[in-house]
């Protein structure tokens, strides 16, 4: 399957969204996150493979989704701009929200 045609089929399974802040994506603006990262040992397959922002794609590297979730509190608390653009993704306020919460 042609690179450009799985990453088509990956994002319209999310809804055209990445699957952690919700960020309306397009397949030239999505990055493919690995959920078990690469650098660990995981594989590139369905179930290991999400949609994903440049900004939580970023933010989440080689972490797992626990250590992603305590990064981005910990980003919220920051006073410069990837503190701002965690907080406006994210509702740190919201107890139902279940990336951060």
């Amino acid at each position: 399957m042609k690179e450009s045609s799985s990453k088509s089929q990956l994002l319209k399974s999310f809804r055209g969204k990445c699957a952690y802040c919700g960020t309306k994506l397009s397949v030239a603006s999505m990055t493919i996150d690995h959920v078990f990262p690469k650098c660990k040992g995981g594989i590139r397959s369905k179930r290991n493979t999400k949609p994903a922002c440049n900004f939580c794609n970023s933010v989440k590297g080689c972490l797992s989704i626990k250590d992603f979730r305590l990064k981005l509190k910990e980003l919220a608390t920051l006073d410069n701009e990837r503190g701002q653009k965690a907080r406006n993704k994210y509702d740190f306020s919201n107890p139902n929200d279940k990336l951060i919460n």
